[in-house]
């Protein structure tokens, strides 16, 4: 389809084309003449008259289609101009290439986390985890594949399903082990991922009653495996091992074993002496091993330290459950 556009290039073209075609005549008509003898009247005035003004028409039609004369078209022109002074606007604002964009916007995450890792530290009560939860999530926002903040979610929701008191346990923890999980996904290198992995599994497990618990032992272990193929010195996976052998029925419905409990309480006591959590934990293991004097000896350790630096709540809580478990033995 022709548009009006092409219509007029088209007649425009057609009038140069005619115009071109009788000076061409012209010129033939005059070099067969002959010449005139008068001064006004003489080849050269006429030729240089009609030159003239076919040039003068030619410039005019010019002038009225200056799209068609690209070489001279001060429009087009201006549109390199343009481009290179909003270019230069842009870097004298301070919009750098693509790796300074991304450069500037790295200190933001590491600002947020920074504030996150601090109220995180300082917590105290339910309320202080949800705004803490929020400072993370801000984080996840600018960088949705940061796997430090996705691991810190996740050690969070555990403690916010520990102190909750008004509602159920279990959304925390379920949310905290799909953090867990995407940290392992993006990172499967990373021992915290897999720990956080498996004990939200094993908290999730109690909340749901003991054949659940039952179905999640074979992907917790697989977890706490994991851990200590990554870092055989995790504490936390032998605290984590501990509690399964201790807690799972023996075979053959599941791996429960007691001296195994026992043998990983120790180890994780061993790597973190001054958790009040690793000592509660190596005492119900002499519990459940018979062992009563041992217990009574480790539960009046519990008690006896200080609480754990920057877990302040549950080390209160360990305190409180150490009292009861003394009280029972020592009747």
């Amino acid at each position: 389809m022709w548009t009006g556009g092409s219509s007029r290039k088209r007649d425009l073209g057609l009038r140069r084309v005619e115009r071109e075609s009788r000076e061409v005549g012209f010129e033939r008509d005059t070099a067969q003449r002959p010449a005139s003898r008068s001064g006004d009247g003489s080849p050269q005035a006429r030729t240089h008259g009609r030159t003239h003004r076919w040039a003068h028409r030619r410039a005019r039609a010019e002038v009225r289609t200056p799209m068609l004369t690209s070489a001279r078209s001060p429009q087009r022109a201006l549109v390199p101009c343009a481009a290179v002074i909003a270019v230069l606007l842009l870097l004298a604002a301070g919009f750098g290439p693509v790796g300074s964009v991304v450069s500037a916007q790295a200190p933001d995450v590491a600002a947020l986390m920074e504030r996150a890792e601090a109220a995180y530290a300082a917590k105290k009560t339910f309320a202080d985890g949800l705004e803490v939860k929020a400072l993370y999530e801000a984080v996840l926002e600018a960088d949705p594949n940061h796997v430090p903040a996705l691991i810190r979610l996740a050690e969070l929701a555990y403690w916010l399903g520990e102190v909750v008191e008004d509602g159920p346990a279990l959304p925390h923890l379920e949310e905290g082990l799909t953090h867990a999980r995407r940290a392992v996904e993006l990172d499967d290198e990373n021992p915290n991922a897999h720990y956080w992995t498996g004990v939200l599994m094993g908290r999730i497990g109690e909340e749901r009653g003991i054949l659940q618990s039952l179905f999640m032992v074979d992907d917790i272990m697989k977890a706490v495996q994991r851990t200590l193929e990554l870092d055989p010195d995790h504490g936390g996976a032998h605290l984590l091992a501990s509690q399964v052998y201790r807690k799972a029925p023996g075979w053959p419905l599941s791996i429960g074993n007691r001296q195994k409990a026992l043998e990983h309480a120790l180890e994780a006591v061993r790597l973190n002496p001054d958790a009040t959590n690793r000592m509660l934990n190596l005492a119900e293991a002499y519990i459940a091993n018979r062992q009563r004097d041992k217990a009574i000896e480790t539960l009046q350790k519990v008690l006896e330290m200080p609480l754990t630096p920057g877990d302040e709540v549950t080390s209160q809580m360990d305190k409180e459950r150490a009292a009861e478990l003394l009280a029972e033995l020592t009747r």
